[in-house]
Parts: structure tokens; C-alpha cells; sequence
């Protein structure tokens, strides 16, 4: 759809056109730094949360990663032809 904007027919000028887009939003418009530097600053706060939250599963986490991978061995040399 192309409305007519606005045309100048006394001096022959070509008229403006506006293209609308109906299919798609419109983006949002750009973020002030102040906002990204702020969202920066709490995914570090965020960070310290979650190493103190995990601090006590991360051997737990060591030993399902040996098993996990103990298990992928013992399976490729299960389907090893010969």
C-alpha cells in the first residue's frame, strides 16, 4: 500500500510517497548507554549470586562429568567393530 503523502502540483513536482509496512512491527528504538551499562553492571551482580548459590555443587558437578564421560567411553568401545 502506497498513501499519497503530499505533492507540490503548481511548481510539477513529483509527490512524496510513504511506505507502510503492515506485515512486520516496527523495532524498538535504540537503548540509552546509561540502560546498557546498567544491565551490564547486574548480569556481574548476577554472576556473584550464582557462583555462591552453585559453590557447593561443583564437585558434585566434576563427578557426573567423570561418570558422563566414563560412560561415552565404555560405549564407543562397545560399538567398536572387531
Amino acid at each position: 500500500m502506497l498513501p499519497l503523502v503530499s505533492s507540490d502540483w503548481t511548481n510539477e513536482r513529483d509527490p512524496s510517497l510513504s511506505i507502510e509496512w503492515i506485515d512486520v512491527p516496527v523495532r524498538r528504538p535504540r537503548a540509552e548507554p546509561a540502560t546498557h551499562a546498567r544491565k551490564l553492571v547486574m548480569t556481574a551482580q548476577l554472576g556473584s549470586f550464582m557462583a555462591i548459590w552453585f559453590v557447593d555443587r561443583i564437585e558434585q558437578f566434576r563427578k557426573e562429568r567423570v561418570r558422563q564421560q566414563a560412560k561415552a567411553r565404555r560405549y564407543l568401545a562397545d560399538r567398536r567393530p572387531g
